[in-house]
């Protein structure tokens, strides 16, 4: 627990770029598929559930980095 307490932020600053980079791709092409009047990219459940542990890990880490700098 010690080692992660003193290098969180090389775990949350990376996880949180991937993931505003995984969300902004998605929503492009999102986008790009209603426009051209085709439905929303499908998920699959697993990868739904992956996503929301990714979410909460991101969260818990984010919440370590900034009570450690506070």
């Amino acid at each position: 627990m010690n080692w992660l307490n003193a290098n969180i932020n090389h775990f949350a600053l990376p996880m949180g770029i991937l993931l505003g980079l995984f969300s902004a791709v998605y929503g492009f092409i999102g986008m790009k598929k209603r426009k051209a009047g085709a439905p929303r990219p499908y998920m699959s459940e697993t990868v739904r559930n992956g996503m929301l542990v990714v979410i909460v890990v991101s969260a818990v880490l984010l919440g370590f980095a900034i009570a450690k700098t506070v």
